[in-house]
């Protein structure tokens, strides 16, 4: 499992060791599962993909589940409404795509239906073996490859070698597993991400708000499950966050201006900014507030609640933002 499209990608040190159809490059929990909502029962069936079929293990797994959660698993595995924003990637035939955190594929399958060759990356090798054997039946092994990656260390990748990046609910729980300032791990891959594009290139970065207008009104953190804490100040969030759970507040989220000024201060030099209804997991309902900003003027943010904008109320306290940014 060496194809030679994704041999091109690699730095000149990496070295493959390959279990189930999976690059083992940092390994993580192998046991790990996606969302502590599904039942060991549920990941269990998934285990049966290769015998019956990965639609059908997924099915299987439904028995496990209450009808409203097994309404939402159906959605998150198979509608592709979900995975829509792909088409402002201008992915196409034989283009290269990288999916960080990828789950269980299901962008990574439309870049695949699209007919671009495709990396996905998970710290879960189980969410990776399940997604190798989904797209082996799909014809589609020969343009993806499945790594085993900590988001957080070096990307084995040269420099600028891929077309788009997906970024789909991750950024804001990386600092959860490393040490240092919240906002300076985030800021490095955010610039790692840059590095492994191509010019003009895209990221795809899917992300909530951390004023999210229902966190004023007592609606506890979408992370910690905690009130307050994302609104209030750093500091008093932390403080707050030991003293009532033991442990620190390190799920960072941020106000539509701030993306927008670390985007800058990055380097990209365009930014599209879409609020999803009602959140990026399920994106029913797409707005576009702001389009093919340009960051390299003096305040680019400013825009984000202007008049130019058609929902300003959106723009500060919708749940989440979908970010398309281009280098």
């Amino acid at each position: 499992m060496n194809p030679a499209w994704f041999h091109q990608l690699l730095g000149s040190d990496v070295t493959p060791v390959i279990e189930n159809g999976v690059w083992r490059l940092h390994r993580a929990d192998s046991d790990q599962f996606f969302a502590d909502y599904l039942p060991r029962a549920f990941c269990k069936e998934l285990e049966q993909a290769s015998a019956i079929g990965w639609r059908a293990a997924v099915e299987c797994g439904m028995k496990h589940l209450t009808p409203y959660v097994a309404d939402y698993t159906r959605d998150y595995f198979f509608e592709s409404y979900r995975s829509d924003f792909v088409e402002e990637l201008g992915i196409g035939p034989r283009t290269t795509v990288l999916d960080l955190g990828a789950g269980w594929g299901f962008a990574s399958q439309r870049c695949l239906e699209k007919g671009a060759f495709v990396v996905s990356t998970e710290t879960a090798a189980k969410r990776l073996e399940f997604c190798a054997t989904r797209f082996a039946q799909q014809g589609f092994d020969h343009r993806w490859v499945g790594i085993e990656l900590d988001a957080n260390r070096s990307f084995p990748f040269e420099s600028a070698v891929f077309d788009a990046i997906i970024v789909s609910g991750l950024m804001e729980w990386l600092p959860c597993s490393a040490v240092g300032s919240p906002k300076q791990i985030q800021r490095k891959f955010v610039e790692r991400c840059f590095e492994v594009l191509k010019p003009k290139g895209r990221l795809y970065l899917a992300i909530e708000n951390r004023y999210w207008g229902k966190y004023f009104l007592g609606a506890r953190d979408l992370h910690t499950l905690q009130r307050w804490t994302s609104i209030l100040p750093r500091r008093a969030a932390r403080a707050y966050s030991i003293l009532t759970s033991h442990e620190d507040y390190r799920a960072w989220c941020y106000s539509l201006c701030d993306y927008i000024r670390q985007f800058k201060d990055v380097g990209y030099k365009t930014l599209t900014v879409i609020y999803p209804e009602p959140d990026y997991v399920q994106p029913k309902r797409v707005q576009k507030l702001i389009a093919e900003l340009p960051l390299e003027q003096p305040q680019p943010w400013k825009d984000a609640y202007s008049g130019k904008n058609a929902n300003r109320a959106a723009s500060r306290f919708g749940r989440s933002f979908m970010f398309i940014a281009t280098k």
